[in-house]
C-alpha cells in the first residue's frame, strides 16, 4: 500500500474540476481510509489528458486535498501535486474512455 500510486476512480468532468457525481463515494472511501490509519500520509496527484495543463492537474489534486481537510484530516498528512499529462494510464488516447481514465486523481500513501 505504501509508496506506489493507487488509482482511485476519482474522475472529473471534461474540461472542469468537477468530480463526477458517481465518484463522490471514492472521496468518502479515501477519507475513511485515512481516518482509520492515522499514521498514513497521502500524496494526492492530479492528472489530465491530451494537452499539457499543469494548472488543471494541480487544481484537481487540490479539490481532493480540500475535501479531506474539510472532513477533518490533518493537512500536515497531505500533499498535492499536478502531473499534467506526463503519466497517462492509457496511451495513446484513442477514444473518450481512454481520455476519461487519464483525467484522474491518484494517491501515493506513505508513513
Amino acid at each position: 500500500m505504501e509508496n506506489r500510486p493507487i488509482a482511485l476512480s476519482i474522475l472529473f468532468q471534461e474540461g472542469t474540476n468537477d468530480v463526477l457525481s458517481e465518484d463522490q463515494a471514492y472521496l468518502d472511501y479515501l477519507y475513511k481510509t485515512l481516518k482509520k490509519h492515522s499514521t498514513l500520509k497521502a500524496e494526492i496527484r492530479g492528472h489530465v489528458y491530451c494537452e499539457n495543463n499543469m494548472k488543471a492537474s494541480k487544481n484537481r489534486a487540490k479539490i481532493v486535498y480540500r475535501d479531506l481537510v474539510k472532513k477533518g484530516i490533518d493537512k500536515n498528512r497531505l500533499t498535492f501535486k499536478g502531473f499534467s499529462n506526463s503519466q497517462p494510464i492509457s496511451y495513446p488516447e484513442k477514444n473518450d474512455a481512454d481520455r476519461m481514465r487519464n483525467r484522474r486523481v491518484d494517491i501515493v500513501f506513505s508513513k
